[in-house]
């Protein structure tokens, strides 16, 4: 099961973590944000792969439904950021102060990318799905990770 402690984040992440939800919350009264996933097993990872996918006569994985993928990232043959422990990434949500609901609106999530980026970190709301990230082409908003995670040597 994916874990949810900053804990089990890479150093770059868990030094800022409690700085940028401080300023996230100072450019969005009434707003939060909460760590959705940190460490990923590759299982899991498969898991939310095979969204979207079906096997085909060659038991290879083929989307099928290209709304309901959710990542390109199988855990096995290519490992994410999320798959690495400490873990190379971190993913969040926006929630409400008032009705406690989570917020997937993009509005909510640009300055989460904007406060990521001067920290060093790689926002997923910059990836266009251009095919210029082999491992991960989605715009994914509430994503996270440290510069070049492939190569990523420290704690």
């Amino acid at each position: 099961m994916a874990t949810k402690d900053i804990a089990d984040a890479a150093k770059p992440i868990r030094d800022v973590w409690e700085n940028i939800t401080n300023e996230y919350i100072q450019h969005n009264p009434g707003k939060y944000l909460s760590l959705t996933s940190v460490y990923r097993p590759p299982e899991e990872q498969f898991s939310l792969y095979q969204k979207g996918r079906k096997k085909d006569s060659n038991g290879n994985w083929v989307v099928s439904d290209k709304s309901q993928v959710v990542t390109n990232v199988d855990g096995h043959k290519t490992k994410g950021a999320h798959n690495y422990y400490p873990s190379r990434a971190i993913d969040v949500a926006v929630f409400d102060n008032q009705t406690g609901k989570a917020s997937w609106k993009e509005k909510d999530y640009l300055v989460l990318g904007a406060i990521s980026k001067r920290f060093g970190l790689v926002w997923g709301g910059d990836w266009d799905g251009d095919g210029d990230r082999t491992d991960q082409q989605l715009h994914d908003l509430p994503h996270i990770e440290v510069k070049d995670y492939k190569n990523y040597k420290g704690a």
